[in-house]
């Protein structure tokens, strides 16, 4: 197993493809720094492109003063592409035509593509009932366990 080179690693590719938010007048004066993320990522790879594909869903919910989900929230998906030198490295193919990509490199993109996410977010919601919401530092090992193997394209 090859030691995880960031020089080996380009994100080529950022796309915002859906983001929303909704709100409710009735939450006009709730806290947006009092709220719960949910994370959803996909990841799909094409080795012969020496490609892996994440696409990130943020869930954000405003929590009420009993510390419910209110009517406010934020949804947004990004779609990232990762070019990687040398992925055959990193990843074994099954039989069934999907892949085992190496914690180590699914933890790396996963932390990029968070990490950027937050940006992103935080850019997004400027001037909105959302505004001043910074997404936590998270532990993008945690984000692997979420998804299923991706399929090999």
């Amino acid at each position: 197993m090859a030691n995880i080179n960031p020089d080996r690693i380009k994100m080529i590719s950022i796309r915002t493809l859906k983001g929303n938010i909704n709100s409710d007048e009735a939450d006009a004066d709730l806290d947006p720094k009092n709220y719960e993320i949910e994370c959803t990522p996909e990841i799909a790879t094409n080795l012969k492109e020496l490609l892996v594909r994440i696409i990130f869903k943020i869930d954000i919910h405003i929590l009420n003063k009993e510390g419910k989900k209110s009517g406010t929230s934020g949804s947004y998906t990004n779609e990232f592409i990762f070019e990687i030198e040398g992925i055959e490295d990193f990843i074994k193919s099954r039989n069934s035509g999907e892949v085992d990509i190496h914690p180590e490199l699914g933890t790396a993109l996963l932390s990029l593509a968070f990490s950027t996410s937050r940006g992103m977010i935080y850019t997004r919601t400027q001037g909105t009932i959302l505004d001043g919401i910074i997404l936590p530092v998270i532990d993008a090992s945690d984000l692997q366990k979420a998804f299923a193997s991706p399929q090999v394209q």
